[in-house]
Order: C-alpha cells, then sequence, then structure tokens
C-alpha cells in the first residue's frame, strides 16, 4: 500500500507551484485533510480492484 506524503512535503508541494502558504496555516491544514481523504478513499478503490472478491457469484 502507498503512503500518503506528509504534511511538509505537501506544503511544499504547494509552494513549488507558485501557491503561497504563508500565513494561511489553516487553509493549507484543510487542503491537506481534503488531499488526505481523497488519497484514501482512491486507495479503498484501488484494492477493490487489486483484491477481487474471493467467492465471485457464478454467471451462468
Amino acid at each position: 500500500m502507498a503512503q500518503p506524503m506528509s504534511y511538509l512535503l505537501f506544503k511544499l508541494n504547494l509552494e513549488m507551484a507558485h501557491v503561497s502558504t504563508f500565513g494561511r496555516d489553516l487553509w493549507v491544514q484543510l487542503k491537506y485533510q481534503e488531499y488526505l481523504s481523497n488519497f484514501y478513499n482512491t486507495q479503498k478503490k484501488r484494492e477493490g480492484l487489486i483484491d477481487p472478491p474471493k467467492n465471485p457469484p457464478n454467471l451462468k
């Protein structure tokens, strides 16, 4: 399973994308929480695709 990026790396990526984070800690924290939520949702979807159900229904 992949690991999410750390908060500091997330903030650094924003700065490298020319998004100012100076004095916007609350906004950055909210964006990081959104990132984590999306990251874990995507991981759950991928795991469902990688590990199909053990007993798939018979389609006869």
